[in-house]
């Protein structure tokens, strides 16, 4: 063979391990690297729990954490094949855009709260004179932002007629949310884990809490907040390493129900809360892939009610099969 003729091969052979280190969108990928976007809050605490644990190195995955501050920007993300996956993204965003852009995602576990074991709360400011729902009227309430801070806030207040229009609502990115707050920039803050638990402890005796819970007390419970997500490119074309990083979000659950305190200390490193503060924090109600269907489907038709969306979602197109 001249010399001509091994360097025709070798070009081949170079063209074809490149056109396969390359999807469909064009970026390079390695065979077992999945890129998950996730919100520094207690909802992402099982893909915190299963990078922390090895759980994703055990089932052979890499993982690429990327840090978003709201939901919007990593659904974009995700419908775009920049991430393959994601922690705990608002349930409320991921419906709205499933209702406009139907079977980019399937949904690989749910994240919530009940009545009995809360994760969101409406703390005011002492002096305000907000002693309930209605004293906000005129008031400034500061929320987390995207559609789900500004929808879920609506639908509460729907509970007492009133709507935003009676409030002076102030949406902003999670990390603003408290330093906002207690530099007295608002009356009260309608606001979610670990928010809740470092607001309280850092404004003493400045703010109180007026209602624990108000998203399952107020708008339905259970309420399911958020959920981990696959897009349907990365679970069609990887179904092995969907089913791996599935299993080790699953085993990422049955760690936190079994230990409460040693979850809450790797949430405090993924959010930058301090150890004491972390144990103080309340958890979510985190459910495995398959799980809680028929109370997502229950959350979808409030969101028809309450006109926020304009058509019927079934939800079981976007479970999970595995």
């Amino acid at each position: 063979m001249n010399k001509l003729a091994a360097l025709g091969i070798l070009v081949i052979v170079l063209a074809v391990i490149l056109s396969a280190s390359f999807n469909f969108t064009g970026y390079v990928i390695s065979t077992n690297t999945v890129r998950v976007g996730y919100l520094p809050i207690s909802a992402s605490l099982p893909l915190f729990v299963a990078l922390d644990n090895g759980y994703f190195e055990q089932e052979g995955l890499k993982v690429d954490a990327v840090r978003f501050e709201s939901s919007n920007p990593i659904m974009d993300s995700l419908l775009l094949g920049k991430l393959d996956a994601t922690g705990g993204v608002s349930s409320t965003t991921m419906l709205l855009i499933e209702e406009k852009q139907l079977g980019n995602f399937k949904v690989a576990g749910l994240q919530g709260e009940t009545s009995e074991r809360t994760a969101s709360c409406l703390i005011v400011r002492m002096g305000s004179g907000i002693k309930g729902i209605r004293d906000l009227s005129s008031k400034k309430l500061l929320t987390g932002p995207g559609l789900a801070g500004k929808s879920i806030v609506e639908v509460f207040l729907k509970s007492v007629n009133m709507t935003l229009s009676d409030i002076n609502l102030a949406q902003m990115e999670y990390s603003l949310v408290v330093p906002a707050f207690l530099a007295g920039n608002g009356d009260a803050v309608f606001i979610w884990e670990p928010e809740c638990t470092v607001v309280m402890e850092r404004a003493g005796n400045t703010s109180e809490l007026l209602i624990d819970g108000p998203r399952p007390k107020f708008v339905i419970d259970p309420y399911i907040s958020s959920g981990n997500l696959m897009s349907t490119d990365f679970t069609g074309n990887y179904p092995k390493l969907a089913a791996k990083f599935v299993k080790a979000m699953d085993r990422a659950v049955d760690f936190i129900e079994k230990d409460e305190a040693g979850s809450k200390r790797i949430l405090g490193k993924y959010t930058a809360l301090d150890e004491e503060t972390a144990l103080k924090t309340k958890l979510y109600v985190y459910w495995k892939s398959g799980e809680m269907f028929g109370d997502l489907q229950r959350f979808a038709d409030l969101m028809l009610d309450a006109k926020m969306l304009k058509t019927s979602i079934d939800v079981t197109t976007l479970s999970y099969a595995g």
